[in-house]
């Protein structure tokens, strides 16, 4: 968040509390928060690939045991 009415000052968020820093304080925070959520999304999107295969090989495992018998469907 911007403050016009004086040049340079910034308010940052973190939390629920907003701090006074500089530009580049902010820009500079923004940028490694930025980095590290890419890295998390893309941990989890890993993580969620590993389990869709795991999921559709227990799946056809179950279905080759049980055939029509089961539904494992959503």
């Amino acid at each position: 968040m911007v403050d016009d009415s004086t040049p340079g000052a910034t308010k940052l968020m973190i939390g629920e509390s907003f701090l006074d820093v500089d530009t580049d304080t902010a820009s500079n925070y923004i940028t490694t928060e930025t980095t590290k959520l890419k890295t998390l999304l893309t941990k989890y999107e890993t993580e969620l690939k590993n389990i869709e295969t795991r999921q559709n090989e227990l799946k056809k495992s179950l279905y080759a045991r049980f055939g029509k018998s089961i539904n494992l469907e959503e």
